[in-house]
C-alpha cells in the first residue's frame, strides 16, 4: 500500500506523524476507491492520483469555528507529489477546486459533511482524483496493512448526509452501512423477508419508535419490510435501481477473484496477526475461495478472502467460469438439442458421417426420420437420437402451477432444465445434479431464499467441503438448490453433492426470472405467507 503519510511538505496545516493516526472517511473516486484518510477540520485530505499512482494533498481552508452552509471557500493549493507556487496556481502539476460546505454539524466529536466539487484548470484531468468527502467523522483509523481489502475500499454512496441533520424519512433514500435483515413487522422476533446489502439504497416511508430488540427507530423501507435505524444513514442519491437481465441477455458474468485450494501445499492464517506471528492451520477440506484484496506481511504476499483470513497465492489455482449457457425458447417450440459427446453427422439416417460435432453442441431439431433413430439437425445433416440430449415438453403443469406462473423442470436422466411460463417454455439448458452418494432426488418443492452470493459448507467428518461466494442461488430445501457454479464447467454431466449446479450465465439469467423477485439493492429474499409472493415451483423428476 502507498503510504499515505509519507509526504510532510504539502499544503500548510500540521499533519499526524502516521496513517495510524489519521482517522477514516468516506470517499468516492470516479471508479474505484483509491484511499481512506482524513486529518480533520482544517488539516490536509490525502488521496491518490489515479493517473500516476503518487500521493495528492487537498489542503481546505476552513477556519476551525466554521459553523456556515452552503458557501464556497477557494483552495490555496493543490498539488501533486511537490507544492505548486501560491503565485501561480496554473504551475506545472497544480489544480485548482473549489470546496462546497454541504452541511456542518457541531458535535464534541466535530463530525463534517461537505460536498467536494474538482474542477480541472491545469494539467491534470478531474476523474483522476478522487472528488468527494462524505460524513468526515473521525474514528480509529484501523491497521494501514488491512487497508488492501478490496471490500471496505469498494465505491460508497456518493450521496451520504449526516443522519441527524436530514431525517431518514425525509432523505431521497437511506442507505444501509452494513448487510442487514428485512423485518416482516416491527420487531426482531418478526419473520426475517430478505437482506440488503452494504450500500443498498431504499425509499423509507414509515418509522416506528424503538421497540423489540432495535436501540433506535424501525424504519419501514420500499418495496416491502422493516429495518433497525442502526444500520442506515440518510441519502441524497436515489434508491438503488434494478439491474436484471433478461432471458434473452448474452453477457458473460464477470466473477473475479474464485479460485480452489490445492489442499497439499494450502496454509490458511485467520488474519494478519495469524500470519505474523507465523501461525495457521491447514484446510479442513476441499475448498473454494474468493479473494478479495492483498495482503504484504513481512515481505510476503497473501490473498486476503471474503471473511478476512489469509492465504499464500501458490496454495490457489485461479478458476475460470464455464462460459457455456442455454438458450431462449422462440415460439414455445422446444426443438433444441445438446450432443452427449462427440458425435456423427451425416448425409442420410444411416449413412456414412460427413463430419463430428463436438461434445455439448447445441442443435435445432428440425425433424425425425421414419424409425426415429435419427434427427435431421439442417440440410442433409442427420444425427443420431441416442447422441443427443433432448427435452421433452411438458404435457400438464404441475400440481399447484398456475396457467401463467414460472416453474422449473429438472429432467435427472438427461442432466436437463427447462423453464416454463404456465405450460410455455421459455428457457433450456444443462445442469449438472449430485453423483453417487449424493444423488439429486427428486422434488416438488419451491424456492423459499434467493441469495445472490452464498457460502456452502460441509462439516462432515467424511467429506469437509467448504464453497465460497456461490453466485444466484434458489434455495427450495434447506440444503438444495439451484445455483450458479464458478469451479467447475461439466453441465451435463452429473457432479455436485445434491444441488442443481447452472453455468454462471444461466445462473443469473434463471435468478432474476424466478419467483419471489429480488428488490433492487437485496442480496437475499425469503418467502414467507404474509409477505408473499410465492417462490417458483421446482420439479426435479427422472
Amino acid at each position: 500500500m502507498s503510504s499515505i503519510a509519507s509526504a510532510d511538505t504539502m499544503g500548510s496545516g500540521s499533519l499526524p506523524a502516521t496513517a495510524d493516526a489519521l482517522p477514516r472517511v468516506a470517499w468516492e473516486s470516479y471508479s474505484r476507491i483509491d484511499e481512506l484518510a482524513r486529518g480533520g477540520l482544517g488539516r490536509i485530505i490525502r488521496a491518490i492520483d489515479k493517473r500516476t499512482g503518487r500521493t495528492v494533498a487537498i489542503k481546505e481552508m476552513l477556519a476551525d469555528n466554521s459553523d456556515a452552509a452552503a458557501r464556497f471557500v477557494r483552495v490555496a493549493r493543490c498539488v501533486t507529489g511537490r507544492p505548486s507556487s501560491r503565485d501561480d496556481p496554473k504551475a506545472e502539476g497544480a489544480i485548482c477546486v473549489e470546496t462546497r460546505i454541504a452541511t456542518i454539524k457541531r458535535e464534541p466529536r466535530r463530525t463534517l459533511c461537505i460536498r467536494t466539487t474538482c474542477e480541472t484548470r491545469e494539467v491534470i484531468p478531474h476523474r483522476a482524483f478522487v472528488c468527494l468527502v462524505a460524513c468526515a467523522r473521525p474514528v480509529a483509523s484501523p491497521n494501514p496493512e488491512r487497508d488492501l481489502d478490496l471490500e471496505s475500499r469498494r465505491p460508497v454512496d456518493a450521496g451520504v448526509v449526516d443522519g441527524a441533520a436530514l431525517d431518514l424519512l425525509d432523505a431521497p433514500s437511506v442507505r444501509f452501512t452494513s448487510n442487514a435483515p428485512v423485518r416482516a413487522d416491527a420487531s426482531a422476533a418478526s419473520a426475517r423477508i430478505g437482506i440488503v446489502g452494504r450500500d443498498g439504497r431504499a425509499k423509507a416511508v414509515e418509522a416506528r419508535p424503538p421497540i423489540d430488540g432495535c436501540p433506535k427507530r424501525w424504519i419501514r423501507i420500499e418495496p416491502r419490510g422493516w429495518v433497525c435505524e442502526v444500520n442506515l444513514v440518510a441519502s441524497t442519491e436515489p434508491p438503488t435501481r434494478a439491474a436484471r437481465v433478461g432471458l434473452d441477455d448474452d453477457t458473460q458474468p464477470e466473477l473475479v477473484g474464485y479460485g480452489s485450494v490445492r489442499v497439499a501445499s494450502a496454509w490458511i492464517y485467520d488474519d494478519v496477526a495469524d500470519a505474523d506471528a507465523n501461525g495457521g492451520h491447514a484446510p479442513p477440506g476441499s475448498m473454494q475461495v474468493r479473494a478479495v484484496g492483498e495482503q504484504r506481511i513481512g515481505g510476503l504476499r497473501y490473498l486476503q478472502l471474503g471473511d478476512g483470513s489469509l492465504i499464500e497465492p501458490h496454495a490457489v489455482a485461479p478458476s475460470v467460469p464455464s462460459s457455456f449457457h442455454g438458450t431462449v425458447v422462440l415460439d414455445s417450440k422446444l426443438d433444441v438439442a445438446w450432443t452427449r459427446r462427440a458425435a456423427g453427422v451425416y448425409a442420410k439416417p444411416g449413412g456414412r458421417a460427413t463430419r463430428t460435432l463436438p461434445a455439448r453442441s447445441q442443435v435445432a431439431i428440425r425433424e425425425s426420420s421414419a424409425d426415429r433413430r435419427f434427427v435431421r439437425i439442417g440440410e442433409a445433416e442427420w444425427v443420431a437420437r441416442a447422441e443427443l440430449r433432448i427435452p421433452v415438453a411438458a404435457e400438464k403443469l404441475p400440481p399447484g402451477v398456475g396457467e401463467s406462473e414460472r416453474w422449473f423442470d429438472v429432467d435427472l436422466d438427461d442432466q436437463l432444465l427447462v423453464a416454463y411460463e404456465g405450460l410455455r417454455p421459455v428457457y433450456a439448458t444443462l445442469v449438472s445434479t449430485g453423483r453417487r452418494a449424493h444423488a439429486t432426488p427428486p422434488a416438488l418443492a419451491r424456492v423459499a431464499v434467493k441469495h445472490r452470493t452464498t457460502t456452502m459448507i460441509n462439516s462432515s467428518a467424511d467429506e469437509s467441503y467448504s464453497v465460497a461466494d456461490v453466485p444466484w442461488s434458489m434455495f427450495y430445501e434447506q440444503t438444495l438448490a439451484l445455483h450458479g457454479t464458478y469451479w467447475h464447467d461439466a453441465f451435463g454431466t452429473v457432479r455436485s453433492h445434491g444441488c442443481v449446479n447452472l453455468a454462471p450465465r444461466d445462473a443469473r439469467i434463471l435468478y432474476d426470472w424466478s419467483e419471489p423477485e429480488v428488490p433492487p439493492g437485496w442480496n437475499a429474499v425469503y418467502t414467507t405467507p404474509s409477505m408473499g409472493p410465492k417462490g417458483s415451483l421446482v420439479h426435479i423428476h427422472r
